[in-house]
């Protein structure tokens, strides 16, 4: 029983460091400091970096299971699922990581796999935001694109309600603009 408690406590310690910081600043040595625990036993349960970094993938899959549940719950796109994005900061930060370093092929499968679940139960809150719920397509084309120029522009500090609701007004300002352009 100790040993998979010191096992969890690697890797949730890990994933924490990779949220905030990405997996650069992620060093065995640090992490034992963290965790006041011995340095070789992490090597008793990863071996290397390269699996310890797997279980922290693992731990980031586990949780989308819990971010999409939320997603779910959800009636509206704002405040709603905005709000859901700042209950989930670690798990979006997370994901951003898997984004700013996907020339690591685990990291760029893993953000593929799961924004693929996580998009689709974004979409018809998001299509019904921006007011095309009747083109999913389009819609989750454009949500992509406002998804990564987010992850470009989030930090810790701006994953805050004002900054993502701003940024969601501005996302479909664009589309009324557009809108409008094509009615005129």
């Amino acid at each position: 029983m100790r040993e998979s408690t010191s096992l969890k406590k690697w890797v949730e310690a890990g994933y924490e460091l990779f949220a905030y910081e990405g997996p650069n600043d992620i060093r065995v040595e640090r992490l034992a400091r963290i965790l006041d625990l011995n340095k070789s036993s992490f090597y008793h349960y990863f071996g290397n970096i390269d699996y310890f970094y797997k279980q922290v993938v693992a731990l980031h899959a586990e949780r989308s299971t819990w971010y999409i549940a939320d997603i779910q719950k959800c009636s509206d796109f704002d405040p709603d699922f905005l709000n859901v994005m700042v209950q989930h900061k670690m798990f979006i930060l997370a994901h951003m990581q898997l984004v700013l370093n996907r020339h690591i092929p685990l990291f760029f499968e893993t953000f593929q796999e799961l924004s693929l679940k996580i998009d689709q139960s974004i979409l018809p809150l998001w299509s019904t935001f921006i007011g095309i719920p009747n083109q999913p397509k389009l819609a989750l084309q454009y949500f992509q694109q406002v998804r990564d120029m987010f992850f470009s522009r989030i930090t810790v500090n701006t994953l805050e309600y004002p900054f993502l609701h701003t940024l969601a007004f501005d996302a479909k300002d664009i589309v009324l603009k557009m809108s409008n352009e094509r009615i005129a």
